[in-house]
This record gives structure tokens, C-alpha cells and sequence, in this order.
């Protein structure tokens, strides 16, 4: 009989390979975590937004509305989202613990402060407000992906993007149409903001600049780590 010797690990060997392997899922799970979480965020703004954009534009069809300020949206927000989603709570204070008043920060670490609005809370965990006093024609849209759950950070998972207020065909601007825009007192044409001014913009914690380069980058889970 041919006996045949078959090399082995011996247990210091294991146990060194066993610590190595351990050392590289330390460093590369939390970066897996974080992208899976990022996509999922992604994937979520995108649903709310398109279902947000149908509703709009059944409405404005259904009745012939050409301006924003006719529709149930922008007379009555809340029975609008009961209309169109499926609602489960609607605030009644801007600091009810369910929808609001959560602190948020910067993606470059700096204060956010506190916002004050009265949200509807979804029931999938989105908070939505419209924010009707703005002074542009447009309707201001506020999105936490989470309501109140961590991270809340500007341009991770709160948003702010815009309901097209009146047709302006020179700028491509049909009413209705939800999409990115900026405002929060910048003073820039949109299509002439390069998307480094836009990063710039979004990591010192303005909203509308994170939604329009987060379109731009064609919804990449990555937006903010590129360099532009």
C-alpha cells in the first residue's frame, strides 16, 4: 500500500490566516455597508420622486391646470400625499418627534441645524414637506429619506429638489415637473453651474445643489466622492 502524505496547516498557520482575513473584512465590510446603504438611499429618492412627479402630473392633466399654484398640491399638501401616498402620520407641530426636529449636518462635518417644517411622514419611513413659501414660482421640496433616523446629512439622505412652478420653455422648464433647481438664495443659472460649484455647494450644506448634481452624475450612489 502506497501511503500517501497529504500537507496540512499546522494551527499557528490558521490562526495567522484567520487573523488576516479578519484584518481585510474589518477594512472592506464597513465600505461595502456604506455603498449597499447609499444605493438602497438612492434607489428610495428616485421611487419617491418619480411617484411625487405622477401624482403632480395626473392632476395637472385631469384638470387642465397650468400653473402649480391651481393644484390640491400647493392649496392643501396634506391632502394631497393622502391622495397619492400611502401616509402614516401627519404632523401637527413642527418638533412632533415622529417627522421633525431632528438636527442635521454637512457633509463636510460642519452644523446643519434644525429644521422647523411640519412634514407627512410615509409609511416606507420618508418625511416630505413642501415648502410653499418660497419666493421663486417653484414649490421647494424637502425629502428625508428616514424622517428622523440617522445619518441626517445634507446630500446623503435629506434632499431638496423643485416642483416646476410655470412653463418656461427657454429653460426647458415644463409645470410640474419635479426636478433639481437651485435656489436657497444662490444667485446662478443652473445650466451654467459647473458640477465642481455644485459639489461645493452641496458639501457646505445647501440642499438644491446636491439633488441637481446628484441628476447629473445619473443618480450614482457615489455622487459626492468624484472628482469633477
Amino acid at each position: 500500500m502506497i501511503k500517501i502524505n497529504k500537507p496540512a496547516f499546522t494551527l499557528s498557520e490558521a490562526l495567522i490566516t484567520l487573523s488576516i482575513v479578519g484584518v481585510l473584512a474589518a477594512l472592506v465590510l464597513p465600505g461595502l455597508v456604506k455603498n449597499s446603504i447609499n444605493q438602497a438611499n438612492i434607489a428610495l429618492l428616485q421611487s419617491t420622486v418619480a411617484n411625487l412627479n405622477d401624482a403632480i402630473q395626473s392632476e395637472l392633466i385631469k384638470n387642465q391646470i397650468t400653473n402649480i399654484k391651481d393644484t390640491t398640491l400647493y392649496k392643501d399638501p396634506r391632502k394631497f400625499m393622502r391622495n397619492s401616498f400611502d401616509v402614516s402620520e401627519e404632523c401637527q407641530a413642527a418638533y412632533d418627534t415622529p417627522c421633525s426636529g431632528a438636527k442635521y449636518t454637512n457633509y463636510n462635518g460642519t452644523s446643519g441645524g434644525i429644521f422647523h417644517k411640519v412634514p407627512t411622514l410615509l409609511a416606507n419611513g420618508v418625511a416630505i414637506d413642501f415648502l410653499n413659501d418660497n419666493p421663486a414660482p417653484h414649490i421647494l421640496v424637502r425629502i428625508d429619506l428616514n424622517g428622523r433616523q440617522a445619518p441626517n446629512v445634507v446630500g446623503v439622505d435629506l434632499f431638496y429638489l423643485n416642483i416646476v412652478g410655470e412653463t418656461d420653455l427657454k429653460n426647458s422648464l415644463q409645470v410640474g415637473d419635479v426636478r433639481g433647481l437651485l435656489q436657497d438664495g444662490i444667485n446662478e443659472v443652473a445650466s451654467t453651474v459647473t458640477n465642481k460649484r455644485l459639489k461645493q455647494l452641496c458639501v457646505s450644506g445647501f440642499g438644491t445643489p446636491c439633488y441637481l448634481l446628484l441628476e447629473r452624475s445619473g443618480f450614482d450612489p457615489k455622487y459626492l466622492e468624484k472628482s469633477y
